[in-house]
């Protein structure tokens, strides 16, 4: 479960360009903040009065094994977390199942993740992190080769999910696979901007703080642990 914590870090040590950004669409883990703030957000679920932006997290799902790094805000990004919303986009699609053949599914994509479910009621979700991918992929031979396929991968060693489209005209296949993937990847993309704080990255050193005048660049990046 390790693999699956990340946090916002600033480079470089900037925290002032740390606050005051929007909710995040990740579930935040408060294990990097005192037993104080722990026991208060478990007991009345609500933020301590006189803390710090940086212990503004509400706990929902944490991993058993999450680094103890304070000072930055750290999420999970298990791919089991509650899909957002409404479903932003929904279609029909193959999915590759685990008997290695295509199925036809029912496919909703979330702001936050997607799910899909199976004409025998079988359904499933998924939530996305700022390190999931989507692309274009092909199969080499069989029937499977014939439709136009896109995977989705997770964190590592977490697999990655098939999905194809399948239609009589080829171009219409190609466009439609690639407004899925478009689809995709904008919501993976959501959500990193939905984590990091509106910043631009400086080259210059702030004035009266000692620890900058060596700097060469500055800005914000989000950590995979």
């Amino acid at each position: 479960q390790a693999n699956h914590v990340f946090m916002l870090t600033t480079l470089f040590g900037d925290d002032d360009n740390m606050a005051g950004w929007g909710a995040p669409l990740f579930h935040g883990c408060i294990c990097d903040v005192d037993d104080e703030i722990q026991y208060h957000y478990r007991s009345t679920g609500s933020k301590p009065k006189n803390k710090t932006a940086k212990s503004d997290a509400m706990e929902l799902r944490v991993p058993l094994s999450v680094p103890k790094v304070r000072g930055f805000p750290t999420y999970t990004s298990a791919p089991d977390q509650p899909l957002l919303g409404v479903p932003i986009r929904e279609g029909s699609l193959w999915h590759l199942s685990a008997q290695d053949r295509f199925e036809p599914v029912t496919f909703s994509l979330y702001i936050n993740g997607f799910a899909f479910s199976t004409a025998d009621g079988i359904e499933a979700s998924v939530s996305l992190s700022p390190f999931s991918l989507v692309r274009n992929c092909r199969f080499q031979s069989g029937e499977c080769s014939k439709l136009k396929s896109f995977k989705v991968s997770l964190l590592e060693p977490d697999p990655c999910c098939y999905f194809a489209v399948r239609s009589a005209c080829e171009r219409e296949a190609d466009e439609e696979r690639s407004d899925w993937v478009l689809g995709l990847s904008h919501t993976i993309l959501l959500i990193t901007d939905s984590l990091l704080p509106t910043f631009s990255v400086s080259c210059d050193p702030v004035e009266g703080i000692q620890r900058t005048s060596r700097r060469l660049m500055a800005g914000d990046l989000i950590h995979r642990d």
